[in-house]
């Protein structure tokens, strides 16, 4: 793959900068620890993505703003694939908005996939931005929610991306009864791998499991500020993924997402939310036919 071979809307995927690992003290043994468990999620996320080439999964997403006054219930299939001169990524295919059908759901299908482009990167912010259309907005601002993807915190165990980060131990904790490695890390290198205006660093927490390497849970944050129609707009945004051991597919797949969107507006520094839930099921392989169907 090349240099631009993994990049989306949502994670650009960049090769060729380093930077050096640190742990939670300047010990060799617990450098040591670090490496260890980092090697060992790098082994787990890469047998992740070849296993999960082709997995489909239900989505039954809520959202809801600050005051629970306006909310939103999407359904969906989250599909994950591998797409020519972009890499693995996933898309939101929405089935249902509050109940109702999307109508045109097949041809939005037939113009993302089966229709080629001629510049993959921008194929690629088709298809993630498709998925995030149906998002719930706050008043008064558009903001840009294409993080809330339960495989994106993956993407920063992989190998070529680990060296984009400082990685740091945080003592162990238990996650549904197993015993984790907590590990923070903090995002210094550029280009970023989230996309944002102001180029804002990612920052978070993973929940490792040191027998295996398996991700349990993951967290991410991003503080960003823009500008539109000449005000300031500060966006905190947090997801957190739970990830739940599938006997099937001998993996740990996500079984639930929270987000949250802490949304400021300027110049009266006017404070709004947005939140959601998502729940993960009936995980399956699937294919996409030249009639655009989606195979179960």
């Amino acid at each position: 793959m090349d240099a631009r071979g993994d990049r989306t809307w949502i994670a650009v995927l960049l090769l060729g900068v380093c930077v050096t690992s640190v742990g939670t003290s300047g010990s060799t043994q617990a450098q040591g620890g670090l490496e260890q468990l980092l090697a060992a999620a790098q082994t787990y996320v890469e047998r992740f993505e070849l296993q999960a080439q082709g997995m489909v999964c239900a989505e039954d997403y809520r959202q809801f703003d600050d005051r629970a006054v306006r909310t939103r219930r999407l359904k969906s299939h989250l599909l994950m694939l591998s797409t020519p001169g972009v890499g693995w990524m996933s898309f939101r295919d929405t089935l249902e908005v509050d109940g109702e059908q999307v109508r045109d759901r097949e041809e939005r299908l037939s113009r993302l996939f089966l229709t080629p482009s001629a510049d993959s990167f921008e194929q690629a912010r088709r298809i993630v931005r498709e998925g995030a259309r149906f998002n719930l907005q706050p008043y008064g601002a558009s903001v840009d929610r294409t993080i809330n993807n339960p495989m994106l915190p993956l993407r920063f165990l992989r190998k070529d991306n680990q060296p984009r980060f400082e990685f740091r131990l945080d003592g162990s904790e238990r996650v549904r009864g197993t015993s984790t490695r907590k590990v923070r890390f903090d995002e210094t290198a550029h280009p970023r791998i989230i996309r944002s205006p102001d180029d804002a660093a990612a920052s978070g927490a993973f929940w490792v499991e040191p027998s295996t390497g398996a991700v349990l849970a993951a967290e991410v944050r991003l503080v960003t500020t823009s500008k539109e129609g000449g005000r300031s707009i500060a966006v905190d945004s947090r997801i957190r993924i739970e990830y739940t051991a599938h006997e099937g597919l001998a993996l740990h797949v996500p079984s639930r997402l929270e987000e949250s969107y802490r949304i400021t507006l300027g110049p009266r520094n006017s404070r709004t939310s947005i939140n959601g839930e998502a729940r993960y099921s009936d995980f399956r392989k699937f294919e996409v036919s030249t009639e655009s169907e989606i195979k179960r």
